[in-house]
């Protein structure tokens, strides 16, 4: 009889959870914790929720300086007009400083402390586009959007953490393939909105019952992968005849001795580059607004085609607002990202690939024989990837046909120091394909310095050379004629790290596309897609910001302390290493 009364207590979590519209068991635990530790709260339906998040993104401080949710409006490929839903940032950015939590906290002393602004040295702010898709890839692209974040610079080694930048906007793709430019003029509309009235350098009052600063910011940098800066700088890259937008001497020669990526051996060098300057791009742009209105199509695209650029009235670069604030300058907020040079679809995935194919076809089976070398590696759990897997049969047959390594960028940094072991222990201690191991060992060692640039004080210099030797070691190995446009621009890291002494990478924002990505992945109704997308982000970001205390700090700390489990306790008094008051964490140490 106590068994049978026991059943049901035993499974009421499970017809909990089978009764209500689905979710994640890590989500129903979070809720069942919550209502645990605070109570069931007094209202309890969907309207009231719409009801709490209306109020809360309403609230007097998130208008500050006008209301958080704008519409401007775009100009399409039909001449028409299109409303463009974003959010504005200095109210937005008030209205998380006046909610008086962390953040509050984290302004007044970085602010006060370390990093003050002033209308002669303002705060640098950085800018970051890129591409999302919600929900299953392989699916409908309908809700496949573009994102738009903002932070400062001077948040330093925090950039890392998804939490510090801000979302602006979100804009589906079939949205943006409608306007002039694109992404290009979404940008600029909203770069115009922030900057275009002088606002930011002459000072944002921020207010909040903790205390008020000023705060005054410039844009400093715009940080993107390839594509996306093809995007909004409408630079060609390597389907027009300058392959570089920052060097004005490499140029694509068809039917000529430097066609495709061969030309890109020759430069290995910095000091053979002629960088262009600001002014440069912008004479170019110039010249090619004035050749619009006389030439033809055909002639026109001729010269598109050989200044590397796509012209149009509506891009970034025609910005004449931004021009007359200083802003519109595009060699100098022109940032790459390495995580895209080097890891995700990168140079790393084609010399992994070439090296091994080199050394498979000088008759060793290296395909086959690092498989299972690989599986005796393992990993620690943060890493959440083994790379084993991607040397199965299939995988290396779909490698070989591809013609690179395909991997994801985490993928490829979990195991391109396990892959630098390899090729070190078993071909150069040998002395058997020096050469082209050679070349992988410099790569990694690039990236070695890359990833480490936030915790060292980090050289350009030093940077400098350790490309430049790769670049060297990717010739001698006999890889030059493969060379793609990302080996040359790793030539340009050191510049960006000189500009701004650091280098932001994009793990973090990849990692931030997964808030509007599980949100946009449950919002079906499209008309509303733009404005529920925001809201959800918005509201989850600021109660992050506000009660997140970890969030803002640096030093050595556990994450999500909690008392020791009972038999951990007991291991350590036996031990004789237990002291009162300690606690653990079952993720991992930041």
């Amino acid at each position: 009889m106590a068994s049978d009364e026991s059943n049901p207590k035993k499974r009421r979590i499970s017809d909990l959870r089978v009764s209500i519209p689905f979710c994640s068991q890590s989500a129903l635990e979070a809720i069942c914790k919550e209502i645990a530790k605070n109570g069931l709260p007094d209202k309890h339906k969907r309207f009231d929720i719409w009801k709490e998040t209306k109020e809360f993104l309403e609230d007097p401080a998130m208008s500050m300086y006008g209301p958080l949710f704008k519409r401007v409006a775009a100009t399409t490929v039909q001449d028409s007009e299109q409303p463009i839903l974003y959010l504005n940032f200095l109210s937005l950015l008030n209205g998380a400083f006046n909610k008086g939590g962390a953040f509050t906290d984290f302004m007044l002393m970085l602010h006060t402390a370390k990093a003050s602004s002033s209308i002669t040295k303002p705060w640098k702010a950085v800018v970051y586009c890129d591409e999302m898709h919600p929900g299953n890839m392989l699916n409908s692209t309908s809700r496949k959007a573009w994102c738009c974040y903002f932070s400062f610079l001077e948040m330093g080694n925090l950039l890392s953490r998804p939490d510090m930048w801000f979302c602006l906007c979100v804009v589906r793709t079939s949205e943006v393939g409608k306007l002039h430019a694109g992404m290009s003029q979404v940008l600029r509309l909203i770069l115009e909105d922030i900057f275009g009235d002088g606002v930011p350098e002459t000072g944002v009052l921020l207010t909040s019952p903790k205390g008020s600063l000023r705060l005054h910011f410039s844009l400093d940098m715009i940080l993107q992968d390839g594509s996306a800066h093809k995007h909004i700088f409408a630079n060609r890259q390597d389907a027009g005849s300058k392959p570089c937008f920052i060097c004005s001497n490499i140029f694509y020669l068809r039917g000529g001795e430097e066609e495709n990526c061969k030309v890109f051996k020759k430069y290995t060098k910095y000091h053979q580059l002629h960088i262009s300057t600001d002014q440069d791009v912008l004479a170019s742009w110039q010249r090619l607004a004035d050749k619009s209105k006389v030439l033809s199509q055909t002639e026109f695209n001729l010269h598109q085609q050989a200044a590397g650029l796509t012209y149009n009235q509506y891009a970034l670069l025609s910005s004449q607002k931004l021009l007359a604030c200083g802003l519109l300058r595009p060699i100098s907020l022109y940032c790459f990202d390495y995580m895209h040079g080097m890891c995700s679809n990168g140079l790393l995935n084609d010399i992994t690939y070439l090296v091994l194919e080199s050394i498979h076809t000088s008759g060793i089976k290296v395909w086959q024989d690092i498989k299972p070398w690989l599986d005796i590696w393992v990993l620690p759990k943060a890493y959440k990837c083994a790379v084993g897997h991607l040397f199965d049969t299939k995988n290396v047959a779909s490698h070989r046909k591809a013609q690179t390594f395909k991997c994801s960028a985490s993928e490829m940094l979990s195991l391109y120091k396990i892959l630098q072991y390899y090729l070190q222990v078993m071909f150069l201690a040998n002395n058997v394909m020096a050469d082209q191991c050679q070349c992988f060992v410099c790569w990694a060692d690039v990236l070695d310095y890359l990833v480490s640039i936030p915790f060292i004080e980090a050289s350009p210099s030093h940077l400098l050379s350790l490309v430049e030797k790769c670049l060297e070691a990717s010739v001698k190995a006999g890889f030059g004629d493969e060379m793609k446009p990302k080996q040359h621009w790793s030539l340009h890291y050191a510049d960006c790290l000189a500009r701004w002494s650091q280098l932001p990478a994009c793990w973090a924002l990849e990692r931030k596309h997964k808030t509007p990505r599980k949100y946009g992945s449950l919002h079906c109704k499209l008309q509303t897609y733009e404005q529920g997308l925001l809201a959800g982000v918005t509201m989850e970001h600021l109660n992050t910001l506000v009660g997140n205390e970890d969030l803002f700090k640096s030093q050595c700390h556990l994450v999500d302390p909690q008392d020791l489990p009972k038999r951990l306790e007991a291991t350590l008094k036996k031990m004789n290493c237990f002291v009162p008051g300690m606690v653990s964490s079952a993720r991992q140490v930041m």
